[in-house]
């Protein structure tokens, strides 16, 4: 009977361990909250509701987003999950999409406030803030729960400002992550508070139209419309535009109060096509009004349609007629989006995260391993043949899932599809797969067709948790150097696959170390011959591209900083990728490294990639400062002992091939001694001695 590969059995133990240890983690999210009454929940949305509001538009980081990706992010930054779990009584439980979540904090504050949305990784941190924890060490928390310690949160997170962040301790970081999460939430939650409060005239107001309304409690737009008419404000305008310094007209401070808590979500476009990138928030509705702006025709009305669902969404008998208005004000800013020319990607956005390609491209990876791992069981037979194929075009299904989503990001930011460090993780792992894919078809011996399942798995999962541990919005504007499509196609393309297959190589080599280590004689030889000739084919690739890739690099450095080269630390990363491929090379033409050799070599590598890839961005130097990425270092060391390890165990696989040769010598009988002839003896058969 033929024995099964030594790696398919590695690989699949690596990948029940991995799907233990996440689901396990999974488990430890659960939180350990107090169930919710039905009078503490908001009424549930309608559906059309929640569908019109989920594709109105705003703007945030510097492009036109849906407003289910803002929710998205601003839900993932502080939860760590995208959608909201709340336990009722009876053991019950209600799920709340981002949007569904987003809506109640503006509309329904005082409810939201009980949802535990904020993510708290180790509870020492609340108790340096005066807070009395749950019982897990690991645990979401409501607003509820956090806004006692606010101020404290807040005076560290000033305190911690003035600490550079690599000497900030792991509490230090989270007290700190976390006030900045409790800052934006309160953004959200006062967004409307000008709606709903109202404004108080000041007693013995000087002017009218105000003068008879001293001392009470009026709309905000109505105190708004009758402070622009009043003499007090048009004194002041004319003083402001003749180069005088008054002192402000009574209610002004007030007013300005008002402006810097609705800032916070840019929903309404520009009235005309003209600026179709001129978004305000109610903040600039005010303004545009007092100052005679875009909007000052709108402005009133507007802020009288907020009113009027702040008014409602307080009223629970009335949550249809509620929900009705807010579905009316969601078309009216979709139809404004549409009419000023600024709409075209946002439903590309909207179903960009909807569709959420890479996870399931994650999923169905793990799906394909589990196929080909049944496969090994008889590979030889039907069903076994079967599965294979259906493993080998699953992962071509894959990965064009996985460019499928890549493109997808292309058409709605209009750039090249690696603008920032989380793109590259889909590329890389796309062109990894694929460059495995088709070794497979050249060798038909699952090897490649695991490492290209495995690839695709490994990077779908980096690249969801990469996301999960930024929390922020994966496609942002771009700074101004890389606003080059022509060289975002170009340099940096064929950078990342010089990456890729370097990458590639090395696992190549890994595999035929673990491999060796179960058969040190190399008694299945086609096996190490295919890996030997897959990580070298590979390595020359990667040669190729990582060179081109660096040369291209340097003429846009030229074009944009007006030098080829400055030794900065991305750039010298590349060289060494580029350096050390040449160096293995030719050591292996010039017969310096053998078989072994070689894969050592390559394996080791693997550190000069993830360096490059990586590191230099921690080091928080150097021109290329759009790509730098904080807390990874942890992990980076690690990843560099487990190759420098394998590299280690080659020199095992070496001491033990030696050993096993000695072994072989000592036990084969001794050849037999050579017979002198006499001297006498003809040296010819059938000659005479010529003595």
């Amino acid at each position: 009977m033929k024995k099964a590969p030594v790696i398919p059995g590695i690989l699949l133990a690596l990948a029940v361990v991995g799907i233990v240890l996440y689901l396990s983690s999974k488990t430890r999210l659960k939180e350990a909250v107090t169930p919710l009454t039905a009078s503490q929940v908001a009424p549930v949305w309608k559906k059309e509701v929640i569908g019109t509001m989920e594709r109105v538009a705003k703007t945030d980081d510097g492009r036109t987003k849906s407003l289910y990706t803002f929710a998205h992010y601003e839900l993932l930054r502080n939860r760590a999950l995208a959608s909201v779990r709340l336990p009722l009584e009876g053991g019950t439980t209600r799920t709340l999409t981002p949007v569904e979540w987003f809506l109640d904090v503006i509309f329904r504050p005082e409810t939201a406030s009980r949802y535990a949305i904020f993510n708290v990784e180790d509870s020492d941190a609340l108790l340096q803030v005066g807070l009395n924890p749950h019982d897990k060490k690991r645990d979401k928390y409501s607003y509820a729960e956090l806004a006692p310690a606010r101020e404290q949160l807040y005076a560290a997170r000033t305190r911690l400002a003035e600490v550079p962040a690599e000497k900030q301790s792991r509490l230090d970081q989270q007290i700190n992550n976390l006030a900045t999460n409790l800052i934006r939430y309160e953004d959200l939650v006062h967004f409307l508070d000008f709606a709903r409060q109202g404004i108080v005239i000041p007693e013995n107001y000087p002017d009218e139209p105000l003068k008879s309304k001293a001392g009470k409690t009026i709309p905000f737009s109505e105190a708004l419309a009758a402070f622009k008419e009043s003499a007090a404000f048009k004194s002041f305008i004319v003083s402001a535009k003749a180069g005088q310094q008054l002192p402000p007209p009574p209610l002004f401070e007030k007013i300005d109060s008002v402006l810097k808590d609705t800032s916070g979500i840019t929903w309404y476009p520009p009235p005309s096509t003209d600026k179709p990138d001129a978004w305000v928030p109610p903040a600039g509705l005010i303004r545009d009004f007092l100052t005679d702006g875009p909007h000052a025709a709108t402005s009133i009305a507007r802020l009288q349609t907020l009113e009027n669902l702040a008014a409602l969404s307080s009223d629970p008998v009335k949550n249809d007629e509620f929900q009705a208005a807010v579905l009316t004000f969601g078309q009216g800013l979709i139809r404004d989006a549409e009419s000023s020319g600024s709409y075209k990607k946002v439903a590309l956005d909207r179903g960009y995260l909807k569709a959420d390609l890479f996870s399931w491209a994650k999923w169905g990876f793990l799906l394909l391993f589990l196929l080909l791992a049944l496969s090994w069981l008889a590979p030889s037979s039907g069903w076994g043949r079967v599965l294979t194929k259906l493993s080998t075009i699953g992962g071509f299904v894959g990965f064009a899932t996985i460019l499928t989503g890549i493109l997808w990001r292309v058409f709605i930011t209009g750039w090249g599809p690696i603008t920032n460090i989380y793109e590259t993780i889909p590329f890389i792992t796309l062109m990894a797969g694929i460059f495995a894919l088709f070794m497979e078809l050249i060798f038909r011996n699952r090897i490649s067709l695991i490492v290209a399942i495995t690839c695709g798995a490994a990077g779908m999962f980096l690249a969801g948790r990469y996301e999960a541990g930024d929390a922020a919005d994966t496609m942002p504007s771009l700074v101004a150097v890389l606003r080059s499509n022509y060289w975002l196609w170009t340099h940096v393309t064929t950078i990342n696959i010089g990456y890729a297959t370097v990458l590639l190589a090395a696992i190549f080599s890994i595999i035929y170390i673990f491999c060796r280590l179960f058969d040190i004689t190399r008694q299945n030889k086609p096996l190490f011959r295919m890996l030997t000739q897959s990580s070298y084919g590979i390595l020359c690739f990667g040669l190729v591209f990582s060179l081109v890739g660096t040369v291209l690099g340097g003429i846009w450095g030229n074009e944009s900083w007006g030098r080829f080269w400055g030794w900065d630390p991305k750039e010298n990363g590349a060289m060494v990728i580029v350096l050390w491929c040449l160096a293995v090379l030719h050591m292996r033409l010039a017969g310096w490294i053998k078989e072994l050799g070689l894969h050592l070599c390559t394996a080791f590598g693997a550190n000069f990639c993830l360096f490059s890839w990586w590191h230099v961005n921690l080091l928080n130097v150097g021109l290329h400062s759009y790509g730098f990425t904080q807390g990874l270092d942890q992990k980076l060391y690690m990843a560099y002992a487990l190759v420098c390890l394998v590299v280690l165990l080659g020199a095992v696989i070496k001491f033990l091939e030696v050993e096993a040769n000695k072994a072989e010598g000592s036990s084969k009988p001794a050849p037999p001694l050579p017979v002198k002839a006499p001297v006498d003896a003809p040296l010819l058969s059938g000659g005479a001695n010529p003595a």
